[in-house]
């Protein structure tokens, strides 16, 4: 029907309803808050990525660049290090993410009174050695973001080293060959084990050393046979060393470096049994251990023998008594604190003459490298 003249539009009304309609979309935005929404999304993300990076990655891998991808095999010849003779199989020795000293070693480093370490949570875990009549201690917080601090404890110069991969702690003297040593970290593995090299004034000096092994095994140290002689520790808590020894000095978080020591590093790693990185032995042993199930390693008037932690904990009364070579032993462990008292059978052939030396590592790490030594086995 034809329009009423009162229900025609006004021209006004017309002219809007002619525009085409548009969206918030289609809105002009100045292109200088573009870029700054732009910037901050690329920003957020960027952090978010970060975190969960740091959160799954172990941070050895991320502490510095490498020229190799980690776990990639290092090509030959090896960058920065005499490689004749070899000990081990070089083609399975792998990049561990960082380069040469990626991961800074520490020398010479600051150590202050118990009473000042008051950032150190007193159920952190410790290696602990006494010397001399000195004791001193060494958190596995700090040893994660350096895994060896060359140090000296009552006189004597030793390399406290500790693998995060296969959670190895050794303690080694640094008087090796009539030489004095100071160990830095290669930033390559074998058996996802740390290899360590020895600073010399000429690289072509330099040698690769295994921690596991305890030995050189690469370049003119192990042309001569050298080997690492250990030094007897604890693995245990800040509370409980420092109760034992209450005199007891510690290594402290000021290293010169850049680092959160506070927070927890590996956790990701150390909650399930996977390894990081490829380990080709296995001797079959003990196929009830699993590959982290932790050991402590005994040695005593030249013998070795492992004890696996778990086999401690399920003994009558954590008690175990057996023979590391020829000389009988007490084992014990301390529940609480972790650590495992380890001492001669007063009595025995050969104990006033054992020196009892205690190291620490992961099952599949040290089954991997001494597929031969002795471990012991539940009755």
């Amino acid at each position: 029907p034809p329009m009423d003249a009162s229900e025609a539009p006004s021209p006004e009304a017309a002219a809007a309803t002619s525009q085409p309609k548009t969206s918030i979309l289609d809105r002009h935005i100045p292109w200088q808050v573009s870029a700054s929404v732009i910037g901050l999304v690329l920003l957020l993300v960027g952090v978010i990525v970060f975190q969960l990076m740091r959160m799954s990655y172990p941070v050895s891998a991320a502490l510095g660049p490498g020229p190799f991808p980690p776990g990639g095999p290092m090509g030959s010849p090896m960058p920065g290090f005499e490689m004749e003779p070899a000990l081990i199989p070089t083609e399975e020795i792998r990049s561990g993410g960082p380069g040469k000293d990626g991961i800074p070693a520490l020398t010479a480093p600051e150590i202050i009174a118990a009473g000042e370490a008051t950032d150190i949570d007193p159920g952190a875990r410790v290696v602990g050695v006494v010397l001399n009549g000195e004791a001193r201690a060494y958190p596995i917080n700090v040893l994660n973001y350096h895994e060896c601090a060359n140090d000296t404890v009552g006189g004597a110069p030793i390399a406290v080293t500790y693998c995060p991969l296969c959670d190895s702690a050794f303690v080694f003297h640094r008087e090796i060959g009539g030489q004095v040593r100071e160990f830095g970290i290669s930033g390559m593995l074998y058996e996802s084990n740390v290899l360590l090299y020895d600073r010399q004034e000429d690289p072509k000096q330099e040698s690769l050393w295994s921690q596991i092994l305890m030995k050189a095994v690469t370049g003119p140290g192990a042309a001569a046979g050298l080997e690492l002689k250990t030094v007897d520790s604890e693995l245990t808590q800040w509370k409980a060393w420092r109760a034992d020894h209450p005199q007891t000095t510690v290594l402290s978080t000021d290293t010169g470096h850049t680092r959160n020591y506070a927070e927890p590093a590996y956790a990701s790693y150390f909650a399930n049994d996977d390894t990081m990185f490829p380990v080709k032995k296995s001797s079959g042993r003990r196929p009830d251990l699993k590959n982290k199930d932790r050991v402590v390693v005994v040695e005593a008037a030249g013998a070795v023998k492992a004890f696996p932690i778990a086999d401690l904990r399920g003994a009558p009364g954590q008690v175990i008594e057996d023979r590391v070579g020829e000389i009988a032993m007490r084992l014990r462990l301390d529940n609480a604190s972790g650590n495992v008292e380890v001492e001669p059978i007063a009595g025995a052939e050969g104990s006033a003459q054992a020196d009892v030396r205690r190291s620490y590592s992961f099952w599949f790490s040290w089954d991997a490298m001494h597929p031969e030594a002795d471990v012991y086995q539940s009755p």
